[in-house]
């Protein structure tokens, strides 16, 4: 196993053409500027068959976070924003994604979701009564077993998608 880290606009060069069998792109597509293409950059240095492993923010999540922060106004203002954006209270996330609109970049890219699940389901909802840092086995049986359920899946503070070149 050979890692390589690099920024998804050189990731060719840094890796070269249908050279990986797996790319892990955690948390990146909701800060770069362009998402599409870095999608493509990650096709392009995976090998037939090869896996993306893509992690990024949960629109829902968000919205439903600010609210139960008590911050209805940016909940709205997240909701009504086509890319799930806040516009203020510290949010640096360019945009957010759905369960839906995940799988739509990763297909327009021409690669094949095969798996979505949630990730930290009810973790951080739980974050000021119960040590996330360090789960419980019963918190962790949780997670998993919330984590490829719906509606519960689309709640997750975060998506992870598997998709195969």
């Amino acid at each position: 196993m050979t890692a390589v880290q690099g920024d998804v606009a050189t990731l060719i060069t840094a890796v070269g053409a249908q050279a990986a069998d797996l790319v892990l792109c955690h948390s990146v597509l909701e800060y770069v500027d362009d998402p599409a293409a870095a999608v493509v950059a990650i096709r392009a240095v995976l090998r037939p068959g090869g896996l993306a492993s893509v992690v990024l923010a949960n629109r829902a999540a968000a919205v439903l976070a600010k609210a139960i922060g008590g911050h209805f106004q940016l909940a709205a203002a997240g909701l009504q924003d086509a890319d799930g954006r806040f516009f203020r209270g510290g949010d640096t996330a360019l945009r957010r994604y759905d369960p839906v609109s995940a799988a739509a970049l990763l297909a327009g890219a021409g690669l094949t979701v095969e798996q979505v699940h949630g990730v930290r389901v009810v973790a951080d909802l739980v974050a000021g009564t119960v040590d996330i840092e360090h789960p419980t086995d019963d918190l962790l049986s949780l997670e998993l077993a919330l984590s490829d359920q719906l509606p519960y899946r689309d709640l997750a503070t975060q998506l992870h998608l598997l998709a195969r070149r």
